[in-house]
């Protein structure tokens, strides 16, 4: 009974304290609700440290606190005119004095677009920037010296913003402003810096591995607040004392395996779709046409870096004998991690070669590129998204790959069209060039060309000239000599000074100034006769100074004693342009049409003359 009565007892107790707990919280929720702050209360709260952060952003910059690094920047010795700011690079990494030594070519170009003129931005890495050769193997290089051919009479412009190391994350960064420069056509070949290159997923530099963040640390970059803050962190910490006789490829390696389909490589991915659909993206919306071209890359000729430090490769190739190609293939398709081995895929690819069963020794090759996790070389993958994002985004698909398969001996990219991995040689370069020269000639953008000229007769008139191709030679060759490509790096000697490539070459990065360490050059080789390389130096140095009518002159004059009377028409025409009063450059037009059998216009020239001398 008293345990009934307990029962009871507490059952009561219980509710009295559920109704009493039940009333305490009425009452607290309805004063809570009569103490609820105004709207504006929260719109003040909010306001406040933005107002804050404003005042102190704008007070780092009245006192002069990090700096803006816009893309383009007027240059102080050709009024009017903008240049690729050479810091750009600096723009992406937290302490500039880490930055790798890399820069857009110099091009200058009107601030007012005029309207005769067609202007073109090309957008990539170190392949677009025409690497080793500079700006004549560049697409930039290749293109404007096939439309001085082609297009004589019409003003181009082509305006190169790309370097070495950079990757789409830049190419989107720079796209807006890109735009503000009202490009007739924009022009891309970039890829193969994605997991490596500054702000890869691999990269030691300025790589945070997530995309999102990636694109936030850009913008934020540009506030000087952010700069402070990194000012302070890395101002502590001290420079590299490495100087800079290492390659910038043994420079960025932070992750040297990246497996296929693991975690990493698809971060690369989706990067690289990512970005490059926001890249196309915004050229569409803005109406601008865009050329992208799928990539290429050395498949016979580059053993995967992954595999360097434990084969001897060419101790393996120079054991291949047809007798035992069979034998060995068997033996490598036999091993349980053959499909996951870029190694074994490689060893299989020269088996196949050795058989003369070329196509099968494409794909192992192609595989072997795709397992190697030392990822400097582009993916198969990464095309096939530049086919697909340009589909969807209305660009035009320039098949590259294809391009220089057909002008491959068994259609396997090597040595015949790289100089290592994935830089094109001369030829390698020029086909780029041809491959874009096609959808140029549509009837929306330069149309028909007004002038014929053969690609054969291009190809013994391209740009590079014998300077530009020691130089190339020698870099290369220091950088085949470092990381990835060797285990141990060597010390590369310079070329010996026996010729006058070779004396030129020692004396750039000296001082001299480049103008006229140009124009000596080019005297020098017309004391030795050879004024084919004579007017290539002086054509070449008026592309790049384009508001220099004395050197436009010079080229214009040495292409007249070459009786090249198209180019020397071309420089005597911007010669003019520049300088309108001075004679010699107006007779040196009127020849050039009279040899073109233009004789009426040779007549006018010499009429106007004419009168001018006899006010």
């Amino acid at each position: 009974m008293d345990n009934e009565n307990n029962i009871q007892e507490n059952h009561i107790f219980k509710n009295i304290v559920f109704k009493n707990s039940v009333l305490e919280n009425n009452v607290m929720n309805e004063i809570q609700s009569n103490k609820k702050s105004p709207f504006y209360f929260y719109i003040i709260t909010l306001l406040v440290p933005l107002a804050l952060f404003s005042l102190l952003e704008l007070g780092l910059r009245v006192a002069g606190v990090g700096r803006d690094l816009p893309l383009f920047i007027e240059t102080p010795e050709f009024d009017g005119y903008y240049y690729v700011n050479p810091n750009i690079i600096e723009r992406y990494v937290g302490d500039k004095n880490r930055a790798p030594k890399v820069a857009p070519d110099t091009t200058f170009f009107k601030k007012d677009k005029p309207a005769t003129t067609f202007r073109i931005f090309v957008q990539g890495g170190s392949t677009a920037a025409g690497f080793p050769y500079g700006r004549s193997g560049s697409l930039q290089g290749m293109l404007y010296q096939r439309f001085k051919r082609l297009y004589p009479d019409r003003k181009i412009e082509i305006i190169s913003t790309a370097m070495a190391a950079v990757n789409t994350y830049t190419l989107l960064d720079f796209a807006d402003e890109i735009i503000q420069q009202k490009p007739d056509l924009v022009l891309i070949y970039a890829g193969h810096n994605e997991f490596l290159g500054v702000m890869g997923v691999g990269s030691k530099i300025s790589s945070s591995g997530s995309r999102l963040l990636t694109l936030a640390l850009i913008e934020a970059r540009k506030l000087r607040l952010f700069q402070a803050i990194e000012l302070l962190v890395y101002g502590q910490a001290p420079s590299s004392t490495n100087a800079d006789k290492r390659t910038l490829m043994s420079k960025v390696v932070e992750d040297t395996s990246i497996p296929l389909g693991s975690k990493q490589y698809q971060a690369g991915v989706t990067q690289f779709h990512a970005n490059l659909a926001n890249i196309l993206e915004k050229y569409q919306d803005a109406n601008i046409p865009v050329a992208i071209a799928n990539l290429v890359s050395n498949e016979q000729h580059q053993a995967p870096f992954s595999t360097v430090e434990n084969d001897d490769w060419r101790d393996y190739q120079s054991s291949l004998e047809l007798s035992t190609a069979r034998a060995n293939l068997n033996a490598l398709l036999a091993q349980p991690n053959f499909n996951s081995s870029a190694e074994l895929n490689f060893k299989a690819g020269l088996n196949w070669f050795a058989l003369n069963e070329f196509d099968k020794a494409r794909d192992s090759f192609v595989t072997a590129r795709d397992l190697d996790e030392l990822r400097f070389r582009a993916p198969s993958e990464f095309n096939d998204i530049i086919e697909a994002v340009a589909s969807k985004y209305g660009a035009a698909f320039v098949d590259v790959e294809e391009l220089l398969l057909d002008d491959s001996d068994n259609r396997i990219l090597g040595s015949q069209h790289l100089l290592e991995h994935v830089h094109p040689n001369e030829r390698g370069y020029f086909l780029i060039a041809e491959a874009f020269i096609g959808h140029v000639q549509r009837p929306s953008l330069l149309g028909p060309p007004s002038a014929q000229f053969s690609q054969a007769d291009a190809w013994a008139d391209n740009p590079i000239t014998k300077v530009e191709r020691l130089n190339a030679s020698y870099v290369i060759e220091k950088l085949l000599n470092d990381y990835p490509f060797v285990s141990t790096p060597k010390e590369v000697a310079p070329p010996p000074l026996d010729t006058l490539e070779a004396q030129a070459l020692s004396v750039q990065g000296t001082g001299i100034d480049w103008r006229d360490y140009r124009i000596e050059l080019m005297r020098r080789y017309e004391q030795r006769g050879d004024l084919s390389e004579a007017a290539r130096i002086a054509a070449g140095t008026s592309d790049a100074i384009v508001t220099d009518a004395q050197v436009a002159g010079i080229a214009g004059k040495r292409y007249l004693r070459l009786k090249d009377y198209p180019m020397a028409r071309y420089y005597y025409q911007r010669a003019t342009r520049l300088e309108a009063d001075n004679k010699q450059y107006w007779l040196g037009l009127a020849e050039a049409y009279f040899e073109l059998g233009e004789q009426h216009k040779s007549e006018e020239i010499m009429s106007m003359l004419k009168r001018s001398s006899n006010r």
